[in-house]
């Protein structure tokens, strides 16, 4: 998964590209990074299923049990847009990094080195994309049907969230990124914005949106965690 950091810099150009955005831009801000506020991963609805041309079992997440439950606020309820696009930014991410790179998570040592390329990049994705400090938390969010979800602690994160605006740049020299670089940032924050787009212009008919079981990776394979 990409870091809470590199999701809002997602919704940022989006926010910036899209003439009349179709939601309010802080709920949108709060809600691309929500899905992270849940421990264990429950911010992220799963689907398992057995893959018989494969021969083993698969599991994506519920892009199209999402949209069934919700789908009267989308796209114009930022919190719920922004919630539903992270899960797609989520899926790019793991094709790009496991696909491209040869990242796996097996390997000790591996998830945290990346735990760790995020940390390094978050100065770098703060100047670049101009974010600011984490989204506000509104009064009785608690109380919104997305909150159903899962448990979230989401004070308490937006709260942590605040240091990664606080760390200073290390120089390369000293210390780089060893599988998700800032080049590759970049680029995963591209073909979000260009995922994000076609959702987006699919909740008005104008696209099939994207197919999460085509995405489907082999079950037990875990993603790598902010």
């Amino acid at each position: 998964m990409p870091s809470r950091v590199i999701h809002l810099a997602v919704a940022e150009c989006l926010l910036r590209q899209i003439p009349a955005f179709p939601c309010d831009p802080d709920r949108f801000r709060l809600g691309s990074v929500l899905p992270d506020c849940a421990p264990n991963r429950a911010g992220h609805p799963e689907i398992r299923f057995a893959d018989p041309a494969a021969g083993r079992t698969k599991k994506t997440y519920d892009l199209t049990g999402f949209r069934a439950r919700f789908g009267e606020k989308l796209p114009a309820d930022g919190l719920y847009l922004g919630y539903y696009l992270h899960l797609v930014g989520d899926i790019v991410q793991r094709k790009m990094l496991y696909g491209e790179t040869g990242y796996d998570p097996h390997v000790p040592g591996n998830v945290a080195r990346l735990h760790r390329d995020y940390e390094l990049l978050n100065p770098y994705m703060i100047e670049k994309y101009a974010l600011k400090a984490p989204p506000p938390l509104p009064a009785g969010i608690e109380e919104e049907e997305l909150f159903s979800l899962a448990p979230f602690f989401a004070s308490e994160f937006l709260t942590d969230m605040l240091r990664d605006f606080e760390m200073p740049p290390v120089p390369e020299t000293e210390e780089s990124c060893r599988f998700f670089s800032p080049a590759m940032a970049d680029e995963f924050v591209r073909r979000a914005v260009l995922a994000s787009q076609r959702e987006i212009l699919a909740f008005s008919g104008g696209s099939a949106p994207l197919d999460e079981f085509a995405e489907a990776w082999e079950s037990g394979s875990p993603s790598p965690r902010r």
